[in-house]
């Protein structure tokens, strides 16, 4: 089965964020939140932020990092309602240019938009408890600014648009949900892979792909429970988000290696070429689907190490649209495998309308083709509904993303072993074999303490409620 192989993927990760660490600063347990520590001496913020005092290198323990971008002007505003945007923190600013650069203004301007990290909490822990407690008023965003370059007047043109993003409270039900429906998954998972390492009467190529698609969701989502809200310190955070990125990638892969396997079977029915097909999926399958996710990890650590990790979440930030490097993938596969899976059923009811349509090939080719699609849903439709969790239907999004997502695992193990009729069959064989070997063991032990030459009394009852009399 190879299973082990999934370490060489692990081990290249950890490798791989080894050396991106080396281009970041070590974290110190004295550095505030967004800073890394210089020389083991100094704090300095990472890019991006800049310190409350707004000194370069700091050592006041109590210092803040707050969100900065800059931008410095050299247009002409000769383009008519011209205007720029900056994004701090998913906080943004639209200024238009006139009242950037002006009339009597000799060389570039610049402007600053800057979002505190800190301040709202400070804020809503004194200014709104002298409040009469009835309002109910508390801040529910970051604390921003906004400078123009030196001597501009105070006087604009035009408005300023400020959006804010709502700060996000935790949902203890949403939690619940997620982690009770993970760990079931995980136990799934598990009882799932067991299977397929050990009921040989299904091994194939098959099995071997069920099988690592079920250990790199497995290591994902235990990945996920106990090392999601690690946010400190922040190296251990950007290594958890890189292995959560490669390993949610690797199963996707796992997917498609899936959907790929499927379509050759179908194509080749006609002339029954399973042994090439066998031969080619165990030569590409590794490669495929443990390299091409290393790859994409490590184009995307080695281009933006800094954007692996939040403030909340070791998951992908937002900023600079990074959060494709792992949508992008996952929205091709799902295409390709949708595309994969329709050129199957049309193959079978087509090109093999002519055959017999009992023949067991043929019907075992079709079911696995309705459950690789339905799996193909579940995991797919999954991360679909993460990318809708905007607007209205935010909370509703999320409940469905936290529940489909609990039931990867229980699904897998379902179709793939409980409605299996040889695996049902190895179930109870193995079911009675426990049975058989605890039978025997209760009667070797009953013998013991009976001794070799003592003869059981009348009356005397032995496990199973059998009473023997002489």
């Amino acid at each position: 089965m190879q299973g082990p192989l999934l370490l060489p993927g692990l081990c290249f990760l950890l490798s791989l964020f080894g050396a991106v660490t080396q281009k970041t600063k070590t974290s110190c347990a004295k550095c505030p939140a967004n800073a890394s520590c210089v020389n083991n001496t100094h704090c300095t913020c990472d890019h991006g932020y800049t310190s409350g005092s707004g000194q370069k290198l700091f050592t006041f323990p109590l210092e803040t990092c707050n969100a900065i971008e800059t931008r410095v002007i050299t247009d002409n505003c000769s383009e008519e309602r011209k205007t720029f945007n900056l994004n701090v923190q998913m906080n943004s600013m639209d200024i238009g240019c006139n009242d950037i650069i002006q009339g009597d203004t000799q060389g570039p301007s610049a402007i600053a938009f800057i979002s505190y990290s800190s301040l709202g909490n400070i804020i809503n822990a004194t200014f709104f408890e002298e409040m009469d407690k009835k309002d109910q008023v508390y801040l529910n965003s970051q604390v921003v600014s906004a400078a123009i370059g030196p001597k501009r007047n105070v006087s604009l043109s035009k408005s300023v648009t400020l959006t804010f993003q709502h700060v996000k409270k935790e949902d203890p039900v949403l939690t619940i949900i997620t982690y009770v429906g993970l760990s079931v998954s995980l136990l799934c998972l598990l009882l799932a892979a067991l299977t397929f390492l050990l009921c040989k009467a299904i091994q194939n190529t098959s099995t071997s792909l069920h099988l690592h698609l079920s250990l790199c969701l497995f290591l994902a989502h235990l990945l996920f429970l106990v090392g999601i809200d690690r946010t400190e310190p922040k190296m251990l955070c950007s290594i958890i988000a890189g292995a959560l990125h490669y390993l949610y990638l690797a199963a996707f892969t796992w997917m498609l290696l899936e959907g790929l396997h499927l379509f050759l079977t179908a194509r080749n029915l006609t002339v029954v070429n399973y042994s090439s097909i066998n031969r080619l999926m165990k030569w590409i399958m590794f490669p495929v689907g443990y390299g091409v996710p290393a790859v994409t990890v490590a184009i995307s650590a080695a281009s933006r190490p800094h954007l692996y990790g939040t403030a909340d979440r070791c998951w992908l930030h937002l900023d600079q649209g990074f959060i494709w490097s792992f949508l992008g993938p996952v929205c091709a596969i799902f295409s390709v495998n949708l595309v994969l899976f329709i050129l199957v059923f049309w193959i079978l009811k087509r090109k093999l309308s002519s055959l017999n349509s009992e023949v067991s090939t043929i019907q075992n080719t079709r079911m696995l083709a309705f459950k690789a699609t339905a799996q193909l849903f579940i995991l797919g439709c999954t991360w679909c509904l993460g990318l809708l969790q905007v607007g209205p239907a935010a909370q509703v999004m999320a409940y469905l993303f936290a529940i489909i997502n609990s039931l990867q695992g229980f699904f897998i193990f379902l179709v793939y072993c409980l409605l299996s009729q040889q695996v049902q069959k190895q179930y109870r064989k193995w079911f009675r074999e426990i049975v058989k070997s605890k039978s025997e063991s209760e009667t070797y032990t009953l013998s013991s303490k009976m001794g070799p030459d003592s003869k059981p009394s009348e009356g005397d009852v032995f496990p199973g409620q059998v009473k023997i009399k002489y």
